[in-house]
């Protein structure tokens, strides 16, 4: 079984993909919320991205679980 971990960054999970959960730049009380990148076909995220909006920078990896 394979399992999917944000190793760098504020981001989640979504059914969707992977949205940056840093806060925004000009609203620092808002979350920014936006699509990272969406999950392939088998419904896996994994890399470096980095967010548009906001700038952060995420990893995720895919590790086995034991």
């Amino acid at each position: 079984m394979f399992q999917t971990h944000i190793k760098k960054g504020k981001a989640i999970l979504v059914p969707t993909g992977l949205r940056c959960q840093a806060p925004r730049l000009k609203q620092p009380d808002q979350i920014c919320n936006k699509l990272l990148v969406k999950k392939n076909s088998l419904g896996q995220v994994a890399g470096a991205f980095k967010c548009e909006r906001c700038g952060q920078e995420i990893e995720v990896e895919i590790a086995v679980r034991a």
